[in-house]
Order: structure tokens, then sequence, then C-alpha cells
């Protein structure tokens, strides 16, 4: 017996609903979905110096996402030790900083070691001194006394947690591991194709 072949269309077909419309493998320059920086350890605190080789990383970070995308820099996300010593003080002069450098509404972070302050949870701690100016990207996931954070930028996840002891072994309690695993598995369902950028400051 013979086998035809089906004849192929001359024009392409339109992507199917159920099929991406971009090859999620490959950077699309003309299409810049998100631009975010992501920086640790800036120790503010730890030297005179420290608060300058912040403002400037960001300033670099923004001049970076210009050359590119139209919309600039969409978030700077940090992963932890912040402050050297977890002081007010320096938590203060970390609020000064980021809006000096004019990010307030691009933030967002997890804490270090440097920044445990026992008992407390550090983002809480950091929440309570800054205030919900700079805690703009956070969705109705977040929970602050837990430690955990999401943010969803055009379509792009941020998961961020804290451990909840750097005492001789890191250790994550099971509310933030749930609370992952819980996020990563509605992300997936809603969109398989969903880029998710997970923080947290050891490992």
């Amino acid at each position: 017996t013979e086998q035809t072949l089906p004849s192929q269309p001359e024009e392409p077909t339109e992507p199917s609903e159920t099929e991406p419309s971009y090859d999620p493998t490959k950077f699309d320059e003309e299409n810049i979905v998100v631009s975010f920086g992501a920086i640790s350890d800036i120790h503010i605190g730890e030297n005179e110096e420290d608060g300058a080789k912040f403002l400037s990383a960001i300033q670099q970070l923004k001049a970076q996402a210009d050359k590119l995308d139209a919309d600039g820099l969409d978030a700077v996300v940090i992963a932890g030790d912040i402050t050297h010593h977890g002081t007010t003080e320096e938590v203060e002069e970390f609020t000064r900083l980021v809006a000096e450098a004019g990010i307030a509404d691009k933030l967002l972070f997890t804490t270090g070691n440097h920044d445990y302050r026992g008992d407390y949870i550090d983002t809480h701690y950091f929440f309570d001194l800054m205030g919900e100016e700079y805690f703009q990207l956070d969705s109705s996931e977040t929970n602050i006394p837990m430690g955990v954070r999401h943010a969803s930028i055009n379509g792009t996840h941020f998961l961020l947690l804290e451990p909840e002891t750097y005492d001789r072994n890191v250790v994550y309690s099971w509310a933030p591991r749930k609370w992952l695993e819980k996020r990563l598995a509605a992300i997936t369902a809603e969109d398989p194709n969903a880029y998710v950028f997970v923080f947290t400051h050891p490992m």
C-alpha cells in the first residue's frame, strides 16, 4: 500500500491556545519581559564604603537594563546579609540608601545570618522598620511573619524564604518548606512555562 504525507501549508499556522507563543529556551532581545538584578552580601555597617558600593552596584544594574529594555530595571533582588550586625541603625541606613537609589518600588530581599535576630523572623524586623513602601512588589501569597515572599512581575515569579535558625545547622521549618512546595505547584499548574526564581541566603 502507498502512504502519502499530509501536505504542508504554505503559510505558517497560528499557534494553538495550548502552545506557548514563544520559545522559552531562547532570548529575544526585541521582547524583553523582565529585567532584574540579583545581588547579596551588602553588609551595611561593616565598612564605611559599603553604602557607596551598594549605590554604585544599583547604578550599574540600571545602566545595563537600560541598554536593551525600554522599561528599564523591573526589580532588584537581594539574597541576604543586607546588614553586618543586624542593628536598627544598619537597617535604617539601608532604607536610606534604597530611597536614594530610587528602587523602593523595585525592591525584593530575604535576609541572611548577619541579619539574624534570634527568635525574631528577620524579614519581619525589616518590615517593621522600613514600612510597606519598601514591599510594594509582594503578592497576596507573601507571609512576612513566616519569612516567605512571593512577587510576580510580568508573569515571572520570585519566591524568597529564610531559615528558622542559623544556629549550628541551617534549619528551614516545616511551614516555609510547605509554602514553597505549594507555590511551585500552583505556578506550574497555572503556566508550565513560567519562569520561577527562588532566593534564600544559605546554600
